[in-house]
């Protein structure tokens, strides 16, 4: 028999889809950036309740560029060995807007967690003040340790 090696083809990723990627990336990220954006407004503006919205959205963006990111790589390993660092070289333009883009969003999600950790400390504050009253009040409304002497009395 003969055995003949298969070879793979030599180009099997297209050239323009790293492009397209890092420009999903970017997407994706400035999207983030918007919902981060509107995230901080309801903080600074109280509206708690639809925060968990604007979380979950972030969360499936996440998840998104995390996928891109494994794409990206997966491609970048297959390339790499074919072409070396010419192929890191070419697309090096992405890199700048991606790393100005997470430095932004970096720097309001930082204020978002302060602004959220003083609003948590607020809310614990205000309960541990609701629990004492309570505690206060549960203690003046102890029953009588003895009857009264004249039934009357007990109300």
């Amino acid at each position: 028999m003969n055995k003949r090696k298969i070879e793979p083809p030599s180009d099997p990723i297209p050239p323009m889809n790293l492009t397209s990627l890092t420009e999903k990336k970017i997407e994706a990220l400035t999207q983030y950036l918007k919902i981060t954006e509107s995230l901080n407004s309801k903080i600074y503006s109280g509206q708690i309740e639809e925060i968990e919205n604007l979380l979950n959205e972030r969360n499936s963006l996440i998840e998104m560029v995390g996928s891109i990111d494994q794409e990206i790589q997966a491609l970048q390993l297959n390339r790499s060995k074919m072409e070396g660092n010419n192929f890191l070289q070419s697309h090096k333009e992405f890199i700048k807007p991606i790393q100005e883009l997470l430095k932004e969003i970096e720097s309001l999600d930082q204020y978002c967690i302060t602004k959220l950790t003083e609003k948590r400390n607020e809310i614990k504050s205000q309960l541990s003040q609701n629990h004492n009253f309570y505690k206060t009040i549960k203690f003046y409304r102890k029953p009588p340790l003895f009857q009264p002497r004249f039934l009357d009395s007990m109300k």
